[in-house]
């Protein structure tokens, strides 16, 4: 929402942990070099960079810009072999995977959503998981769709799900996000973090922006619960 230079320069202020940075278009990180350069050089935190990695070029784009992770959701269904070489070059540090998790289907099973040439599709969420544990990545984020942007509280099903992954694994969840005693609850449940997006950005019933974080004081009693 606005200038995401601007933006990032605001949660510079407001000293932010880490940063994902999204591209929902369809244009590749190679293709918009010089934009995301110019992002990555105005943020003073560590940078996760998501959206549109079709190729190894594209990895290694990515990282010559300064990002300090690729975060990969469809490749774990469509292309392996790119989150398998930038293990195998960049480390397994610089590897973020998600899963999107779709609760509404819990009846029918576990589902994952999975957006592949523009399409969605669905496939099945244990499946993925086994693989994302197979590869050790840093993070595994770990998306409530039904929830994602809605600042309506958590998704209870998708937490479950989260709270019952081995506990050596980090695990991240994300989705629905409305306030700083939702994300006490997760971080008192032993994930290894919480994502938060329309929170930091929108406020109050209107969703005005007002680009926001928890204060240093809050962001400590999180780091003690987390340091446990």
């Amino acid at each position: 929402v606005g200038d995401p230079e601007n933006t990032i320069k605001l949660y510079n202020e407001l000293k932010v942990d880490e940063l994902v940075l999204c591209q929902i278009g369809s244009t590749t990180p190679t293709e918009s070099r010089s934009f995301l350069m110019g992002l990555s050089k105005q943020a003073f935190m560590p940078v996760c960079y998501a959206g549109n990695i079709n190729n190894f070029r594209d990895i290694d784009e990515v990282f010559s810009m300064g990002f300090d992770k690729i975060r990969f959701t469809s490749a774990l269904f469509s292309n392996t072999a790119l989150i398998e070489y930038a293990v195998k070059y960049y480390g397994r540090q610089a590897v973020v995977l998600g899963l999107d998790l779709v609760s509404r289907h819990l009846r029918t099973g576990l589902w994952a959503r999975i957006r592949d040439s523009k399409k969605v599709k669905f496939t099945n969420f244990d499946k993925l998981l086994s693989f994302a544990i197979s590869v050790n990545p840093s993070e595994i984020l770990i998306r409530a769709v039904d929830a994602e942007g809605s600042m309506s509280g958590v998704d209870a099903n998708v937490v479950k799900i989260c709270s019952e992954i081995d506990e050596d694994r980090s695990i991240i969840y994300s989705g629905g996000i409305s306030q700083f005693k939702d994300v006490i609850d997760l971080n008192n449940i032993g994930l290894a973090g919480v994502a938060i997006g329309a929170m930091a950005i929108f406020h109050g019933r209107k969703r005005g922006i007002l680009v926001s974080y928890p204060s240093d004081a809050e962001m400590e009693k999180l780091r003690d619960g987390w340091r446990k």
